[in-house]
């Protein structure tokens, strides 16, 4: 599991309890609630790993766009409206 790589199982299962709307976890994460971009990523990480492999057609630029992905949602999550 390339999950495995980055998080502990401990870790992984700890924050699968997170729960919350993707919504409500990015509204969490700007303001500085790091555990729930543990959660997105847990959510989304394989998705968008295979959509970018896709994408640029080998698996370590994908990767490495995938681990962009969750930078950008750390570093901007403060911006995130919900009501937009």
């Amino acid at each position: 599991d390339e999950t495995g790589r980055f998080l502990s199982r401990g870790t992984r299962r700890a924050m699968a309890r997170l729960g919350g709307t993707d919504q409500e976890l990015v509204v969490r994460i700007g303001a500085g609630d790091r555990d729930c971009l543990g959660e997105l990523f847990l959510r989304y990480h394989q998705q968008i790993l295979s959509f970018a492999h896709r994408m640029v057609g080998d698996v370590n630029a994908a990767d490495s766009v995938t681990q962009d992905v969750f930078v950008r949602v750390m570093r901007h999550a403060d911006k995130f409206d919900p009501n937009q």
